[in-house]
């Protein structure tokens, strides 16, 4: 989380790339400038720089597991969607303030350390009130049960296939796709 933040605060991005069998590869890039000036001027293109054209949606997928979270990036990715992958709260809270556009689904472990005590979903709803929430674990507490009810979240347990949680991810946005047009539409009169 450290590094993510410096990287962050200087305009820089963190590449993850990971392939079975070979290991997964961290590349940081930062703007070279002593000045700063080319610094601010990629931090400011890159906040206003729209999703690339064709995503499904954003995701933001938090999860204490690095490799859990590049295999995510990697599957959702696959699968149309931008993906924000981070591995603690901190960073969690950093992207959802951080992202120039919508986050469509919250994926996150119920393990992730302040997680259970609503920090994260407290934050992130008000934060990010067009979020659904999908939460993930491998084998829920009695905390993390009071908080599948109490925030009314969709879940699935671990392990799972990546296949399952991008189906999980598409169903959950058809849901709220289906429950805003019916919103906005009213009620059915008969």
């Amino acid at each position: 989380s450290t590094v993510y933040g410096v990287v962050e605060q200087h305009g820089g991005v963190i590449r993850v790339d990971s392939e079975v069998g070979r290991g997964t590869t961290f590349t940081i890039v930062l703007p070279a400038a002593p000045d700063g000036s080319v610094a601010a001027e990629a931090s400011s293109a890159r906040a206003s720089t729209p999703p690339r054209d064709g995503t499904k949606g954003t995701v933001l997928v938090v999860d204490p597991d690095l490799a859990l979270v590049a295999s995510l990036n990697r599957a959702l990715a696959a699968h149309g969607y931008q993906v924000l992958g981070v591995h603690t709260l901190g960073d969690a809270l950093s992207a959802a303030r951080g992202h120039p556009g919508p986050i469509h689904v919250v994926v996150a472990d119920l393990a992730t350390p302040g997680l259970l005590a609503g920090r994260l979903l407290d934050t992130l709803k008000e934060l990010r009130p067009e979020s659904a929430f999908l939460a993930m674990s491998s084998g829920a507490s009695e905390a993390g049960r009071r908080a599948i009810e109490e925030f009314e979240l969709a879940f699935v347990q671990k392990p799972f296939a990546l296949d399952d949680l991008v189906g999980a991810v598409e169903l959950l946005l058809s849901e709220r796709r289906a429950h805003r047009g019916r919103a906005r539409s009213g009620p059915a009169i008969k």
